[in-house]
Parts: structure tokens; sequence; C-alpha cells
């Protein structure tokens, strides 16, 4: 169960203060807020009333935690790690599928068509099958969830702060990386579009809500 000093740091976040701005607020030093937050420190009833004015709670939230603020940032974080976790997983496995039926599965040049090698044939291209669907469903989920969180991200700015979003999206790319070129790398037979073309198709999803990360970053520096 959330701590007083936990749902002191999380009310601050989700309003998007900074230390020093709540220590100004309530006129004590930006270290006592830290002592608050860390726990060194136990803020008397009056200060954490002070402290539910400052991020628009009531003392209800400061003690337990309930406040609307930080359960639609957990809600917002959960479907962001949900849909990157969906994209990777499918990534992972379209890319191991399509090295596998192109290392195990090899059907030489000029090798006749039997029986067994139907078979093989058969085998190969059901597991493309298998891999595009996988890819494609990943993307899919992936973009019909950055479709849901723009409005958030564009009406919600201290929910979700740009910066950290922008830090998700570097991430994300990275870890879309990992899961794709060692197994690119370690074709010899298809080319590298043929793993990477699932990453070009969410690259609009991303562009879309970094543009959108950058002009928020831009907006509050006027």
């Amino acid at each position: 169960m959330p701590t007083i000093r936990d749902n002191l740091k999380a009310l601050r976040i989700s309003n998007g203060l900074s230390q020093n701005e709540v220590a100004d607020a309530i006129n004590v030093t930006r270290q006592t807020v830290s002592s608050y937050e860390t726990g060194r420190m136990e803020p008397d009833l009056e200060t954490l009333k002070r402290l539910a004015e400052v991020y628009n709670a009531d003392i209800h939230d400061v003690l337990y935690g309930s406040n609307r603020k930080l359960r639609k940032m957990k809600y917002l974080r959960w479907i962001a790690f949900g849909i990157s976790a969906v994209l990777l997983l499918s990534l992972l496995i379209h890319s191991t599928l399509f090295l596998v039926s192109n290392t195990v599965f090899v059907i030489r040049a000029g090798t006749r068509v039997t029986q067994e090698n139907r078979t093989l044939i058969e085998t190969r291209f059901a597991l493309r099958d298998v891999a595009d669907t996988v890819a494609r469903i990943g993307v899919r989920i992936f973009s019909i969830g950055c479709l849901v969180l723009v409005y958030p991200l564009i009406t919600m700015r201290k929910i979700c702060p740009p910066k950290k979003v922008i830090l998700w999206l570097l991430g994300l790319i990275v870890s879309m990386f990992i899961t794709t070129v060692p197994f690119m790398l370690s074709d010899k037979i298809y080319g590298y579009a043929t793993y990477f073309l699932p990453v070009l198709n969410v690259l609009p999803c991303i562009i879309l809500i970094f543009l959108v990360s950058v002009v928020q970053i831009c907006l509050s520096k006027k």
C-alpha cells in the first residue's frame, strides 16, 4: 500500500511541479519537501492540508493516494507499457520465425520437387505467413494504442510530461532495433527490408507522438 511519502511524490509529479515550486508555495525549503517525499520527515496535519491545496487534491488523496490524476497517470502508463510489450513481442516472434524459415527450411535452387520437398516448402511458407500475421497484429494494436494516447498527451501535459514521453519513444526505438537487427544480420537469404518492414509500419505513429511532445515542450517555454 502506498505511503504518505509516495503519495506526496506522485501528486507532485502528476501536477508537473518541481520540489522548488512546491517549497515556494508552502514557504519551506526544497530540502524539507525532499525530506517529506523520502520519509526522513513527517509533515504535520496543517502542512498536509497546504500540500493538498497545492496539488488540487484533498487530504484523503494525500493519505491514501486515490487521486483521479494518479489513477489516470497509472492507466496511461499501463497502456504505454502494454502496447510496447505487444509490439516488441510481435517483432521478436516475426524475426525468429523468419530466421528459422530461412535457415532450417532452406530450398536450394534446382532442387527437384518431391513429396518431402513439398512438405518443406509448405512449412517454410506457413512460418512466413504466421510471422507476417503476428507482426500485423502487433503493429495494429500498437497503432490503436498510440491513437488512444494522443488526446491525453495533448490535454493532460502535467500528467504526461513530454520529456518522459520522448524518453519512452527513444527506448522503444532502441528495443525495436534489438528485436530485429541481430536476426537480419544472421540471415544470409533475405534482405534487411523483410525484417524491418513492421518497424517501418509503426514509424508514423511514433513520429506523431514525438511531434505532439515536441510541440508541448515548445508551448511550455512560451
